[in-house]
């Protein structure tokens, strides 16, 4: 896992919006989402994400170790000579908007009534 994961994975895992960490870290949420995704982590920026988190920059160096999913052909996006890993996330991102926008389809759509207008 790359701290990045381990990041979001914590941040998930304990109810925080991205929109709540951006804010508390001064950035927009996109911006905290691309860091997420893709973004090289400083330890500056480390120990400011673990105080918004209340907890230590290590705990979220290791976080991964809590899960037995921690295989090797995880892909790491800390090595920036692995394109392919960086595909490979973004195409399992991709996978997880469409599955959310499917079950957005599938959501019954409903219109006010003429009369409730008004």
């Amino acid at each position: 896992m790359t701290l990045n994961t381990n990041i979001r994975r914590y941040r998930t895992e304990n109810g925080l919006s991205q929109e709540y960490v951006g804010e508390k870290l001064h950035m927009s949420q996109s911006t905290y989402s691309r860091l997420e995704r893709l973004g090289h982590v400083s330890n500056a920026l480390l120990l400011r994400i673990a105080e918004t988190f209340g907890t230590t920059p290590e705990v979220l160096r290791t976080y991964h170790q809590n899960y037995p999913d921690n295989a090797s052909d995880t892909p790491n996006l800390d090595s920036p000579s692995r394109p392919d890993d960086l595909v490979a996330v973004l195409k399992a991102d991709l996978e997880d908007v469409k599955r959310e926008m499917a079950q957005f389809r599938q959501q019954p759509k409903t219109l006010p009534e003429e009369n409730d207008v008004g």
